[in-house]
C-alpha cells in the first residue's frame, strides 16, 4: 500500500514523467496531501492518459488540487475518483471540469 511519504515521492515523478500513460493507484492511502501532490503534478505532466485514485481517501480540498491539474492537463482522457470522500465541494468541482471539457470538444469540432 502507498501512504503518505511514498505518495508525494510518486507524485512528484509524475510531473517530469515522459512515457507513463496508465497508472492505477486505487485503494491505497493517497489522503489528503497525497491528492494535493497529486494534483499539482498533473499541472506539469504531458503522457498521463488514464489515473485510477479510487478509494484512497482523497477528500474535497485534494479534489481541487487534483481538478485544477486536470484543467492544466492537455493528455489526461479518463480518471477514475470513486469511492473518496471528496464532499459536495469535491463533487461540484468535478462537475464544472466535466462541463468545461464537454464545452472545449464541442468548440473544437
Amino acid at each position: 500500500m502507498i501512504r503518505l511519504d511514498s505518495a508525494i515521492q510518486l507524485c512528484q515523478s509524475l510531473s517530469v514523467n515522459s512515457t507513463l500513460t496508465y497508472l492505477d493507484l486505487s485503494f491505497n492511502a493517497l489522503g489528503c496531501e497525497g491528492g494535493i501532490a497529486l494534483g499539482s503534478s498533473l499541472q506539469d505532466n504531458k503522457t498521463l492518459r488514464s489515473l485510477l485514485v479510487a478509494n484512497n481517501g482523497i477528500d474535497s480540498m485534494a479534489c481541487l488540487t487534483i481538478c485544477a491539474g486536470i484543467l492544466q492537463n492537455e493528455a489526461l482522457h479518463m480518471i477514475n475518483i470513486d469511492g473518496n470522500p471528496i464532499g459536495d465541494e469535491g463533487a461540484r468541482a468535478l462537475m464544472v471540469i466535466i462541463s468545461f471539457i464537454i464545452l472545449l470538444s464541442i468548440i473544437d469540432n
